[in-house]
């Protein structure tokens, strides 16, 4: 017969699998794969992630229908909490043996070349050649550079929040992105 450890982690491969097929693919990727299961007693189940901003988007988007999966394996199961906790997240947790990993697809667009490691909090690729000294500074576009490295520089800036708008290929990503690589 099964331990209780062994049960639960097939319930939780289970559950795995169903948010996959729920939700495809990237979505798995983007947002559930992250959660590692770290405990589940009588009636409530504790997950972790890397960050606030996962676990507040799969609390959000998909904590209904973890909650609904969870209750078709054991109905006594009535809550679940998700913790934030970048050092286990991902990893195999102490007391619950982490599901085999899925296979990584081999992509050769130019997202493979961004780094998608979780870094200083931050859950998105950032590709490091997005910088302020990598922007090439033009007149439809100087004012905004001037914006951005203001703000970037300044503890306190004067304008808050920092809206850009403009049209294609003026540079808008670039400078969102040399704001985060400050």
């Amino acid at each position: 017969m099964a331990s209780l450890e062994e049960r639960r982690n097939a319930e939780w491969a289970r559950i795995r699998g169903r948010l996959r097929a729920d939700f495809g693919d990237g979505v798995f990727r983007s947002w559930l794969r992250p959660l590692t299961l770290t405990a589940v007693d009588d009636t409530s189940v504790t997950m972790c992630v890397p960050t606030r901003f996962v676990r507040d988007r799969v609390n959000t988007l998909y904590g209904d229908r973890l909650r609904e999966l969870w209750r078709a394996e054991d109905d006594a199961i009535t809550g679940i909490d998700i913790d934030v906790s970048p050092e286990t997240a991902g990893r195999k947790p102490s007391l619950i043996a982490a599901p085999p990993p899925e296979p990584e697809e081999v992509d050769d667009s130019a997202e493979a070349l961004l780094d998608n490691s979780w870094s200083d909090g931050v859950a998105s690729p950032l590709d490091p050649r997005l910088s302020f000294d990598a922007f090439v500074v033009g007149k439809p576009n100087e004012f905004a550079f001037a914006a951005c490295k203001r703000a970037a520089e300044t503890e306190k800036p004067a304008f808050n929040p920092l809206f850009l708008y403009g049209g294609v290929g003026l540079g808008k990503t670039h400078l969102m992105l040399s704001l985060i690589h400050i």
